[in-house]
This record gives C-alpha cells, structure tokens and sequence, in this order.
C-alpha cells in the first residue's frame, strides 16, 4: 500500500500533484509491465472528488470512503 503526495509551491501557493505527474517515462514503464495502462487511470481529478467529497473528523482520519474507487492492485 503507497501513498505519495508531491506539493509544488506556485505563485498562487502550495498546489498538490501526482507522483505519476513527475515520474520519468522509464519508471512508468514499470508499472505499465504491471497493469497500467495510462498515468490518468490511477489520478482522481478535482472535477470527480467535487461530485464525490469525503468527510473527515478533526484528527484527519476519514469518515466516509466515498464512492471512487480509489485502488489500484499491479500484477
């Protein structure tokens, strides 16, 4: 199980993006060997997360799951 954040501090202030937004080509490839088809199939956009928001409680931990699937298994 991973999770990684990479936040990029723009004009505008701190934006979070996509570990998969800044992996070289080669590393992707691995994981194409292992089930990926695209770098978007594994990225929640805003647009989906705004028709699908989950609750969290004042410590952070999550209250809902929501709806998008939010897994990925490789082979």
């Amino acid at each position: 199980m991973s999770d990684i954040a990479i936040m990029v501090n723009t004009p505008l202030g701190i934006k979070c993006i996509s570990y998969l937004d800044v992996m070289t080509d080669n590393l992707f490839q691995s994981y194409i060997n292992r089930g990926f088809n695209l770098r978007d199939d594994a990225i929640i956009t805003k647009e989906q997360r705004d028709l699908d928001p989950l609750t969290c409680n004042p410590d952070g931990t999550f209250v809902t799951e929501g709806n998008i699937d939010n897994w990925f298994n490789l082979n």
